[in-house]
């Protein structure tokens, strides 16, 4: 897609805006439009294999959560847009990446930052590949919840991505979310009323079988079809 064709920063911002307005408050879009503000300069200039510009994907997630999955909680749709940051092209080593968890503890809250650590792919060698289990170990309810959304969007836009990331989400469906999604009802149930579950278990399930549903073309590259 040619820059010409891509979707303006105005425009992606306006319609993001836009439709979370009908949900949140004045205060909770303030804070929103502020975080997508940071990510979208975080982004810059970077495009993602689908030839949109880098910014659209944590929108996207946000999008996933907020209106497909119906949670409305400002610290889930935070953490969605921050997701990718530290991992950015423009943070292109470790003491960038620190800076910008630094930048979101002191203006979204430390627990976002930890939340948002737990879902990047370190840049030190010796626990690159480890983010996975990292989130087994320590990821709350926040954490695996995004990680998922930002998964399914990842599986709805591998069309024109090579076959080698193809194969890898396909992998990870398949051997890795069963225990992520059994750890994120674990979650669930440790951290919400029993009284306010409901909404958190038919997220957790809709998600989960809708990843599930959209990786089915992919699976024949590891089927050996």
């Amino acid at each position: 897609m040619k820059e010409s064709a891509m979707r303006s920063i105005r425009e992606i911002r306006l319609d993001f805006k836009s439709k979370l307005s009908v949900f949140l408050d004045r205060t909770e879009i303030s804070t929103l439009m502020e975080a997508f503000d940071y990510a979208n300069k975080t982004h810059r200039s970077e495009v993602r294999d689908d030839d949109s510009r880098y910014i659209e994907h944590p929108v996207a997630v946000v999008f996933i959560l907020a209106i497909e999955c119906g949670i409305l909680i400002l610290d889930f749709l935070l953490v969605a847009l921050f997701h990718d940051v530290p991992e950015s092209k423009n943070e292109n080593d470790s003491f960038s990446a620190e800076l910008s968890l630094f930048y979101i503890a002191t203006n979204f809250g430390l627990i976002n930052s930890h939340r948002v650590r737990m879902i990047t792919k370190s840049k030190l060698p010796f626990i690159k590949d480890k983010h996975v289990q990292i989130l087994l170990y320590y990821g709350d309810m926040v954490s695996i919840f995004v990680k998922l959304a930002d998964t399914l969007h990842n599986i709805r836009t591998l069309k024109k991505t090579k076959k080698e990331k193809k194969i890898r989400k396909a992998m990870f469906v398949r051997y890795e979310l069963p225990a992520l999604k059994k750890r994120l009802l674990e979650r669930i149930i440790a951290e919400v009323p029993k009284k306010d579950r409901d909404i958190f278990f038919t997220a957790a399930e809709w998600l989960t079988a809708e990843i599930i549903k959209s990786i089915r073309p992919y699976n024949k590259l590891i089927d050996g079809q």
